[in-house]
C-alpha cells in the first residue's frame, strides 16, 4: 500500500468515527465510555495523518531537490 493509499484509508476511519460520534452525541442517553474511545481514536488517527502528510511532503521535497 502506498503512503498516499495509507493516508486515505485513516481519513476514511477518521469520517466515520465522525459520523459514529455525531451518532453517540445525539443520543437519548449518550454512552460516555463510548464517546471517550471515539474521542481518543479520532484523535491518534488525526496525529498519524499529519505525521504521514508531513512525511509525504518531505519526500516530494526531497525528490524535487534531486531532479
Amino acid at each position: 500500500m502506498s503512503l498516499a493509499q495509507r493516508i486515505e484509508t485513516l481519513r476514511k476511519r477518521h469520517a466515520q468515527l465522525e459520523s459514529l460520534l455525531h451518532s453517540e452525541e445525539h443520543r437519548p442517553m449518550p454512552n460516555l465510555v463510548r464517546l471517550r474511545q471515539f474521542k481518543r481514536e479520532k484523535l491518534l488517527l488525526k496525529d498519524r495523518i499529519t505525521s504521514l502528510v508531513r512525511d509525504e511532503e518531505g519526500g516530494s521535497a526531497a525528490q524535487q531537490g534531486t531532479a
